[in-house]
């Protein structure tokens, strides 16, 4: 059984949401090292969420499953993947049932859960959330120190750049 702190959601905050800052936070991508980063399209639903996860985790679909069996795929991908920390942007476009859903498999496959709110407060779905679950906020320049330097016109990340451990709680 996984430790409580296996299973914290730990919730950032982006009140100013500028370019430079999504850029930044999508440099965190990075499957090799077990980082995931997805970007849900807004007002998407669960069923949205799961394909951006998929997409995220490099997988396609060439039919539509039903929601349930969807969400499976997700699960076994984000251990097949052995994702360590999975980072959802726009996190406040989010239904409850998307966010309790990917809350769900992030622990079931012991990753480390990142919501990142665009907005100045967590709105109610993500209130009700973090309620519910072992969470920690971290402010979004703890976040953003932990994004690789790559030079202009470099996309490869460096060895051993990525998400390293914000507190000690994080294994």
């Amino acid at each position: 059984m996984a430790r409580t702190a296996d299973r914290t959601v730990t919730l950032v905050l982006d009140p100013d949401d500028d370019v430079d800052t999504l850029v930044r936070l999508r440099r965190l991508h990075a499957r090799p090292l077990g980082q995931v980063v997805c970007e849900p399209a807004p007002g998407g639903g669960s069923a949205a969420l799961a394909y951006g996860l998929l997409a995220a985790l490099g997988k396609t679909l060439d039919f539509e499953p039903p929601r349930d069996p969807l969400w499976r795929l997700v699960g076994l991908h984000l251990r097949a993947e052995r994702v360590r920390h999975l980072v959802v942007l726009r996190a406040h476009t989010l239904t409850y049932l998307a966010l309790r859903r990917v809350a769900d498999h992030a622990h079931g496959v012991d990753a480390r859960l990142w919501l990142v709110v665009h907005q100045e407060r967590p709105p109610a779905a993500v209130a009700q959330l973090l309620e519910g679950v072992p969470h920690e906020t971290a402010p979004l320049a703890a976040l953003l120190a932990l994004t690789p330097d790559l030079d202009d016109g470099d996309t490869e990340l460096p060895a051993g750049a990525g998400l390293h451990p914000v507190s000690q709680r994080d294994p």
